[in-house]
């Protein structure tokens, strides 16, 4: 198993006496405002009953390590989104809970405003979330997990829908959340906000979360190599 720390503006991965570094790296300001518009469409799209069919901007596919294997890559769709800066960490967190405090004993469909409002003002402005990380939930603890223990070093490809099709290969070192991180509470009062809604497959635990520093970003978004006619 390898220890990653994060020292300064570099992340450390430890195994034995050996220590690589991997320098940290923002987010780009495109990905940050995808990032919160597209939820910003989703929160009205619930607002008005629709079915979410797919929400893919939440959704990359995730590639870990497994040298041990012939093919060594493992892919996987996993619920990865933006994480609160420090500052405002515990603030959204109090408001989280106090909406589930709120709401617990109320229909679902009751509830909707109460759990929108909440969410909404979170996600009123890419300011308010920590370019330099990502952050998603663990649920079976399967072949990814125990890749991630093994080989922290891991990829997020994510894609979205037409007629732009945004596409960014985000590489990253793992940080393995326990329950008691803020982070992960935070990630995890997130879910369970909206956990009945018909777009989530219901889950009864979290057993860990993690964090997903950044250190590598490439646009991939397609682009027409046909040149445009001269006027």
């Amino acid at each position: 198993m390898k220890t990653v720390r994060v020292k300064g503006k570099q992340v450390e991965v430890i195994e034995s006496n050996e220590v690589k570094k991997f320098e940290i790296n923002g987010l780009p300001k495109d990905f940050m405002e995808w990032q919160v518009e597209s939820r910003k469409e989703l929160f009205n799209r619930i607002e008005k009953g629709e079915f979410i069919a797919m929400f893919g901007v939440h959704l990359p596919v995730l590639v870990t390590l497994n040298q041990e294997s012939a093919f060594p890559f493992s892919t996987g769709n996993r619920g990865a989104g933006l994480v609160p800066k420090a500052e405002h960490l515990e603030s959204y967190l109090h408001s989280l809970r106090e909406s589930l405090t709120r709401t617990k004993e109320k229909p679902w469909k009751q509830s909707l405003q109460d759990r929108l409002s909440t969410i909404k003002e979170i996600y009123s402005s890419p300011e308010n979330f920590d370019e330099k990380m990502l952050g998603g939930l663990e649920i079976f603890k399967g072949k990814a997990y125990k890749n991630m223990v093994e080989n922290p070093l891991v990829s997020l490809h994510y894609t979205g829908p037409g007629p732009i099709y945004r596409s960014y290969q985000v590489n990253c070192v793992t940080e393995i959340l326990p329950v008691e991180d803020a982070r992960y509470q935070f990630l995890h009062l997130t879910r369970r906000l909206f956990e009945h809604e018909r777009f989530h497959i219901p889950q009864p635990e979290f057993p860990c979360g993690y964090i997903f520093w950044v250190s590598e970003v490439h646009n991939k978004t397609p682009r027409s190599k046909v040149k445009k006619p001269s006027t």
